[in-house]
């Protein structure tokens, strides 16, 4: 193979990866990363890039349901947003950062959970680009770089403000509560952006640019989750 053959690989590489390290550097920087938790932010952000052959494997089997197809075209790229990608892939990363962080008594802080939440989901994000951009063109790297990787961050980074509220929860039926409703909050999010690209060759380009404001929306909204996480860790460390 010759360089100049190597060359686009190179580049639909780096436009395929800069995007969810670009994001994970930002967030972090944003949330005032503690040092000591870089080495279980980056174990986490590779755990999730593995994460894709389970996630893979869960999709596809539940794909295979194909009788909700039957009914209308409608109904089947509901269930393919909020089931087979929203539901799933949520739910695996939330057991990454459970497994690997939460029950082994790593978070430390409520920011902590967004932030090991967001590497999380740009892990994954990261070689589902991978995956998209080899065998498509830049522009496909490109559109899923502004849109798909951000919306990944947005939509794990609320529901990582709730695992770091149940780290502090009273009871163990309030951290469930707090652990479910940040996974189906997670969910919906996913699923609404899947959904509206899925279902714009049926209703129209306009569904799939809403996806644009809906991203700058959710990034405002867990920006103002990161400062509130902020403030709540504060009072945290006052009343100790």
């Amino acid at each position: 193979m010759t360089l100049q053959n190597l060359f686009p690989i190179l580049i639909s590489f780096l436009l395929a990866v800069i995007p969810a390290v670009f994001l994970l550097w930002y967030f972090l920087r944003l949330a005032d990363s503690r040092k000591g938790s870089s080495a279980t932010v980056m174990k986490i952000f590779f755990a999730a890039i593995f994460s894709i052959f389970p996630v893979v494997a869960m999709e596809i089997m539940i794909s295979k349901i194909n009788v909700y197809y039957q009914w209308s075209k409608f109904i089947y790229y509901f269930f393919e947003a909020f089931i087979v990608a929203g539901l799933v892939e949520e739910y695996i990363k939330q057991q990454i950062v459970k497994f690997m962080a939460f029950y082994p008594g790593r978070i430390h802080k409520i920011i902590d959970g967004i932030t090991l939440t967001i590497a999380a989901s740009l892990g994954f994000a990261c070689i589902e680009n991978i995956l998209y951009v080899f065998g498509n063109n830049w522009e496909t790297a490109i559109a899923r770089g502004v849109t798909s990787v951000p919306l990944h961050a947005v939509a794990s980074g609320t529901m990582g403000y709730y695992i770091g509220l149940a780290r502090f929860a009273r009871t163990k039926g309030q951290e469930r509560m707090l652990l479910n409703v940040g996974l189906w909050q997670a969910i919906m999010i996913h699923g609404l952006y899947n959904f509206l690209i899925l279902i714009s060759p049926l209703f129209g380009a306009m569904f799939a640019a809403f996806v644009i404001p809906m991203v700058i929306f959710l990034y405002i909204r867990l920006k103002s989750r990161i400062y509130q996480a902020q403030e709540l860790d504060q009072e945290l460390e006052g009343s100790l």
